[in-house]
């Protein structure tokens, strides 16, 4: 199996001059064809340790590896949707990959 992803000692520092640690040496590797939970309490760092994987969040140390190939998704606790309808938030994503705007439009009416 290989390793999509590795973090090696990594640290997330948050705030004002990075005054509270969210993450602190953090090693993980996660292999193809892997699954995982997170499991924590409130505050506990999985939504940064999330975004971190997902190179949304910088870590202060250590360092990220990820596969050449890697393609990930997340999917926030708290929808996101913009104001605009169902038909148009769909084809965003779509649009976002380069795909034009009309054509966007066509694709999600056949799939919604």
């Amino acid at each position: 199996m290989s390793v999509l992803v590795e973090l090696r000692g990594d640290d997330v520092r948050l705030g004002a001059c990075a005054a509270a640690s969210a993450l602190m040496r953090i090693d993980l590797r996660i292999y193809s064809g892997e699954r995982i939970a997170l499991v924590g309490s409130n505050g506990s760092g999985k939504s940064t340790l999330l975004r971190v994987l997902k190179g949304l969040q910088t870590v202060s140390a250590g360092g990220v590896q990820r596969h050449v190939d890697i393609r990930t998704a997340m999917l926030c606790q708290r929808p996101f949707l913009l104001r605009c309808n169902v038909l148009n938030n769909v084809a965003l994503g779509l649009w976002l990959q380069g795909v034009r705007w009309g054509m966007a439009r066509q694709q999600t009416l056949l799939a919604l």
